[in-house]
């Protein structure tokens, strides 16, 4: 009687996924709850480089479409995560609604010949629909959607497949060929806006073209050549990066990343030439195949080293696995130009080869382009992994009529819940800092800057006792990670152990002169003791090496506000406003200078910037609450 009741369960459930509307619900619902969890997921690493859009709403234009919906999203939520999260899930949603719709038509015309039956019609939106599961529902794609700054891939992913789409359907309808031909060129211009991966937009349309449709040489390759308007596009302002340059000497992430670069010995996680960053990419793609097929064991930064010479094992290994999938590859092309009968075979030879095709193409910048630190990380693999969804989708093709319909789809379901339930548990590392780092220690324990950004999150949640063990496994396993020692000194203090702080910031000094934050702290501690002078020193220093730090300038100001030096405070609180309008603390140390020198309405005008900017700040109210009470009439 049970077995009786599953089976009704299952055919009930596969009716109702036989209607198209259905598999749409299915898809959205299975994707929203899989990123349900992620919603008030903090800002990590680069998403700090958010705050610049809020508050200059500065961008680079190679980049502009994307930063323009991090400069809108500024706009509606500010500094609040859940409205980044919001819109990064929405688009990853959508994109896999456009691989629905894309892989559906590109189904329907690849079994043309047959595609008059019903049954063959229902197995082609069956298939399109395991495309997207697998695509919308793979954990792979968890830094592409969760990490909110990786925008950049999903969007141009979004604007990529909208071309394709737009372009099929210029091929299948002739009535608004053109509308829809004007749509598709529109978005392969948007994508070049939106990350320079675009770039293999082109080739990709070419293969599908050559694929997927017939008709004169000439015609079909002035049909194609507009949209190689995009490489020129593309390479003419690669090197057009403004904010990104900006953005890299503020950020604790790209900062703390040189460190890996800055030592008196090779760095076996650093790439130091293009030889190097193409032999460690050959087995980087390999490890990518491997976690879209087994995705076990993900994690945020992996511990990678570097291969140095094609002569290494990993990378012949790797070399002969790559060759071999080409070797299929070329096999598979062969057998879908041979004259057949046989509508399966070809349908399978040319799905499965547009997959391969997809992946390697997509995949290809990374072998191309020197990565230096970050020789492995998933969002790379987010537009690629397409090509995946297509060749898995191929296999089911090939096997559906051993299968049976009922069958296939509760395979698909089965795969879409076990993906979906993986990605939700992974994203659950990524609730705070801490068990977004704490995870990844455990699962790349050899690596330093883990250890570094935990012993960060420890910190900033007033562990310093976690911090310090943290920040110390950062330096044992890099003894050039001058940034670790730094924090190490920044937790001494914390922990009153001054003399300790002292110690680790001039041991980071002497790793790195070219360091500015340890000259700072250094400073502080000098100046918190009455050693002014030692303490200006170091200052200056820090601003030699970098000149827009704003909380260097506030420092300076205050040592010469307790000199009585007005004038030098004055004008070292203004250049740190200058370089952070949203700086508290120099307003309210504005504030309190202008207070001594009798200038009212300027000190409550300061004070209420303080408030304005952070609203509990005590001291800011504190000293507005003074001025009202000294003014009130008795």
């Amino acid at each position: 009687m049970k077995i009786k009741k599953i089976q009704t369960i299952i055919n009930n459930c596969t009716s109702l996924l036989n209607i198209k509307l259905i598999k749409i619900f299915v898809i959205v619902i299975l994707a929203a709850l899989a990123y349900s969890n992620t919603l008030n997921s903090p800002f990590v690493l680069d998403d700090l480089n958010l705050e610049k859009f809020c508050q200059y709403g500065n961008f680079t234009e190679m980049r502009f479409v994307t930063e323009t919906s991090f400069v809108l999203n500024c706009k509606l939520h500010g500094l609040k995560p859940h409205g980044y999260h919001i819109v990064n899930i929405l688009i990853h949603i959508i994109n896999g609604l456009l691989l629905f719709a894309f892989s559906l038509l590109t189904l329907n015309v690849a079994s043309r010949k047959s595609a008059a039956e019903g049954s063959e019609g229902m197995l082609n939106e069956n298939i399109a629909f395991l495309i997207s599961l697998i695509f919308t529902l793979h954990p792979n794609q968890i830094q592409a959607v969760t990490y909110i700054i990786q925008r950049y891939s999903s969007l141009l992913t979004l604007t990529y497949l909208s071309s394709l789409l737009f372009y099929a359907l210029s091929r299948t309808n002739n009535s608004k060929k053109y509308v829809f031909y004007t749509l598709s060129l529109f978005f392969a211009l948007v994508s070049t806006k939106t990350k320079e991966s675009a770039i293999t937009l082109p080739v990709i349309l070419t293969a599908y073209e050559f694929l997927f449709f017939e008709g004169k040489l000439k015609k079909r390759l002035l049909f194609i050549a507009p949209f190689f308007v995009i490489i020129p596009l593309i390479l003419l302002n690669l090197g057009n990066f403004g904010i990104h340059a900006d953005l890299s000497k503020v950020n604790d992430f790209s900062s703390i990343d040189k460190s890996l670069s800055y030592s008196a010995v090779k760095n076996p996680l650093y790439v130091y030439s293009s030889s190097e960053n193409f032999f460690t990419q050959i087995r980087a793609v390999v490890t990518y195949i491997k976690i879209l097929f087994f995705p076990a064991n993900q994690t945020l930064i992996y511990y990678y080293p570097v291969s140095t010479t094609f002569l290494d094992f990993r990378v012949i290994l790797s070399g002969i696995f790559v060759l071999i999938i080409l070797g299929y590859l070329v096999a598979l092309l062969f057998s879908s130009f041979k004259k057949t009968d046989n509508v399966n075979n070809y349908i399978f030879s040319r799905l499965a080869a547009f997959g391969i095709l997809w992946f390697f193409i997509n995949i290809s910048p990374q072998l191309m382009v020197a990565v230096k630190e970050w020789v492995l990380l998933q969002y790379r693999a987010y537009l690629p992994s397409i090509g995946f969804s297509f060749f898995v989708g191929a296999l089911a093709f090939k096997f559906s009529k051993k299968l049976g319909e009922k069958l296939m789809l509760t395979i698909s379901l089965g795969i879409a819940i076990v993906l979906s339930l993986t990605t939700y548990i992974n994203n659950s590392n990524w609730q705070s800092e801490i068990t977004l780092w704490e995870d990844n220690v455990r699962k790349a324990p050899q690596h330093p800057l883990p250890y570094n950004f935990l012993a960060n999150a420890y910190f900033n949640k007033y562990r310093y006792n976690d911090a310090l063990r943290a920040a110390k496994q950062a330096v044992e396993l890099n003894t050039y990670d001058y940034q670790s020692i730094n924090l190490t000194g920044y937790i001494y203090e914390r922990l009153g152990e001054v003399n300790d702080a002292k110690g680790a910031y001039e041991l980071a000094i002497k790793t790195n002169p070219l360091f500015a934050p340890p000259y700072i702290n250094l400073g502080n501690i000098y100046a918190s003791q009455g050693h002014y002078d030692e303490a200006l020193t170091l200052y200056e220093k820090s601003l030699q090496l970098k000149s827009d730090l704003a909380q260097t300038y506030s420092n300076i100001g205050n040592i010469y506000l307790k000199q009585g030096a007005l004038k030098k405070a004055l004008e070292n609180y203004k250049k740190a406003i200058a370089i952070t309008p949203a700086f508290a603390t120099a307003h309210n140390n504005l504030g309190a200078l202008y207070l001594q020198q009798g200038l009212i309405d300027e000190a409550v005008s300061e004070f209420k910037e303080a408030l304005k900017y952070q609203p509990d700040y005590a001291d800011a109210f504190r000293n507005l609450n003074s001025i009202k009470r000294s003014t009130v009439p008795h």
